[in-house]
């Protein structure tokens, strides 16, 4: 990541959705509570704090460039433009890779005991349920939080074990492995690596086949998903499925697929207990070329070459079915959450649409059967849009910085042209 423009100077950050504990890199008191009697009723029952929501993108006022972001369940990773880890948001589990517990509420980053970053040379992150993970620019993998139990499973940290890791932790299978990852995402518990020769390995909790392998059985150590037989240019975790994308276009699907996730199956035929343990692919999208896909916790999306966007699951349209953007605008990056999907245009306009009440960013906590211009980002050019459970960050073109450093740089020739 980076080489879209994020990380260089003109980029802003904008956030909405669920920002109770800090997840959103704004303080809580400065993020409206919920307004539903109701939930508010239940939260002083419960001796809870109700929750807060932000339901418009808010510029975030962050300390740094960032190269690369994700949002997790409650928690949020980034990367600094030279290569330092931050974090912010709910800490449950050592999540935030600081060695504390306790929740960040403003973006900071991760420091040694000694006071300097915890890790550098960092590329991209990846935030999952209680679990973290990053990349580095060799290749390396480093992981840090929950590593699971041996009630509810495990193995998604990678280091053999299911030992809570406090902080930043090399991966060492990789080591003695004889392929660089490229790339790592995260689900809710298992983690999924792509080599740059094309292999996919997962590791984690292997309940309903999300593994990959043909089995459910938790895998404490990458290995490789034997199965798949052409060279894979991306893979993408969801909350308990797998998506993958063949070097050919094609999309394959693994895991669990009580909302039909993998494309697969219709409505009247998923139960909670729907899953496939080896990859397949996904009906409905034969022959269709894709150049790019995402996973949310029970959909999936894809987008072709000409622009075209695919979406399937939430126990709607379980296969594959175009969705339309108003105008006819080209789909250009997409992201999937908790029950809606995100969608960048050619334009660099945003788009959401779905069932959550929080996250699409209307400001009204209302969902959208189709795709909705996100009016509180129009006028700015959207470059990339992050989704997490649900909390939402969206980066855009910052005209002003974008005009001052063309203008210092033009300035810089002139008088190197002078000299």
């Amino acid at each position: 990541l980076g080489s879209d423009g994020v990380g260089r100077r003109g980029v802003s950050v904008y956030a909405w959705g669920v920002g109770s504990d800090g997840r959103l890199g704004l303080p809580p008191s400065e993020v409206p509570k919920e307004s539903n009697t109701v939930a508010s009723f239940l939260a002083t029952f419960t001796e809870s704090t109700p929750p807060r929501k932000q339901l418009a993108p808010r510029l975030i006022e962050l300390p740094f460039e960032v190269r690369d972001i994700s949002a997790g369940y409650k928690h949020t990773l980034a990367v600094t433009s030279t290569g330092e880890l931050a974090s912010w948001g709910c800490g449950s589990k050592f999540c935030l890779g600081s060695s504390s517990e306790a929740d960040v509420e403003e973006p900071a980053l991760v420091l040694s005991p000694s006071g300097t970053p915890a890790v550098s040379g960092l590329r991209s992150v990846a935030a999952g349920g209680v679990f973290s993970a990053a990349l580095g620019e060799k290749g390396e993998v480093y992981t840090w939080g929950d590593g699971g139990n041996i009630v509810d499973g495990g193995g998604m940290l990678g280091h053999g074990d299911l030992a809570v890791r406090r902080v930043p932790t090399i991966v060492d299978f990789f080591s003695k492995y004889d392929a660089t990852i490229k790339s790592v995402s995260v689900g809710a518990k298992h983690m999924v690596l792509l080599t740059d020769d094309g292999e996919v390995l997962t590791c984690g909790v292997g309940e309903s086949g999300r593994l990959g392998h043909g089995h459910a059985t938790d895998v404490l150590e990458p290995e490789p998903v034997d199965s798949i037989e052409e060279d894979i240019v991306q893979a993408v975790a969801g909350r308990e499925f797998t998506l993958a994308l063949t070097a050919s276009g094609t999309v394959l699907g693994w895991g669990r697929n009580d909302h039909g996730q993998l494309g697969m199956g219709s409505g009247l035929n998923l139960d909670a207990y729907a899953m496939e343990e080896l990859p397949k692919v996904l009906e409905g999208m034969e022959g269709v070329q894709v150049s790019s896909i995402a996973a949310g916790r029970g959909h999936g999306a894809a987008i072709t070459p000409d622009g075209k966007l695919y979406v399937w699951g939430m126990q709607a349209d379980t296969n594959a079915t175009v969705v339309e953007l108003p105008k006819q605008k080209r789909a250009k990056q997409v992201d999937c959450g908790n029950a809606f999907v995100a969608v960048v245009a050619e334009d660099g306009s945003l788009y959401t649409f779905g069932t959550s009440k929080v996250a699409l960013g209307h400001g009204d906590g209302r969902g959208r059967r189709a795709p909705t211009l996100v009016k509180g980002l129009s006028g700015k050019k959207v470059t990339r849009v992050v989704a997490g459970h649900d909390h939402v960050f969206a980066l855009t073109e910052d005209e002003a910085r974008v005009a001052a450093t063309v203008a210092a740089q033009g300035q810089q020739q002139q008088q190197q042209q002078q000299q």
